[in-house]
């Protein structure tokens, strides 16, 4: 039998406890794993996330493994924004000692049922791979080689939507993504966190030595990524947050 290793699901959220409630329940209907998902909820917003939750509809064994925290809000002399939050998200695993990061926003509804198990085994199995990108690809133009049932995604791919490689829509990481490729930029608002996040991954490549197998960002073969999922309320990006 299977070891299997805790994930870390991470959801940064802002002024939506009634969307991260139904974004919460719906990975406890739809998300199969055979091991044990821990929930980091970084709160940016000024709603009393941890009351709600008691609160709502999620079952206590749901419950236990939900921990929230507050996000590094904005102060006088320090602009804050969505990489901030992530970053004190993805430190907080560490200190949990997981590896596997299963990332998404409060407003991604995941309606269909999903197998985390093959994603898993992948970034256990190959060091090169480093993300999983699980939701909303067929808009983007990628090349990329396949291995198995996974298209390993080009750093050096050109067209329409091409920079947004590690986009930041629903996947799964491995830390060694990170510790990689660094950080997301902090101080930014939404799309500019992940614009210079892209640009950032693909510039550490462009300098790297690639006889050492930088962690790659990967597409499964066969996925329901396009209709998986429905993204659900207003977007903060639009309004200019």
């Amino acid at each position: 039998m299977q070891d299997w290793p805790d994930v870390a699901v991470l959801i940064p959220t802002y002024n939506r406890v009634k969307i991260l409630i139904d974004t919460i329940w719906l990975l406890e209907k739809n998300l199969h794993y055979s091991g044990k998902l821990q929930y980091f909820i970084g709160n940016d917003g000024d709603e009393s996330i941890k009351h709600a939750l008691d609160l709502s509809k999620l079952e206590n064994e749901t419950m236990m493994r939900v921990n929230v925290y507050d996000g590094p809000r904005v102060t006088a002399d320090k602009p804050v924004g969505l990489g901030d939050n992530l970053n004190m998200l993805i430190d907080k695993t560490m200190t949990w000692d997981i590896d596997y990061i299963f990332q998404l926003d409060d407003d991604h509804h995941l309606v269909k049922p999903m197998d985390l198990d093959p994603h898993v085994r992948q970034l256990m199995e190959h060091e090169d791979a480093g993300w999983i990108r699980l939701m909303g690809i067929g808009s983007h133009h990628y090349t990329a080689t396949l291995e198995g049932d996974y298209w390993y995604v080009h750093w050096d791919s050109e067209g329409e939507y091409s920079l947004y490689i590690p986009s930041n829509r629903p996947h799964l990481k491995h830390r060694r993504f990170h510790e990689f490729y660094g950080m997301y930029p902090e101080g930014l608002k939404l799309g500019q966190t992940e614009e210079t996040f892209c640009h950032q991954c693909r510039n550490v490549w462009k300098k790297c030595n690639k006889d050492a197998k930088p962690p790659s960002v990967l597409v499964p073969l066969n996925s329901n990524s396009e209709s998986a999922w429905k993204h659900v309320g207003v977007s903060w990006q639009s309004k200019g947050e």
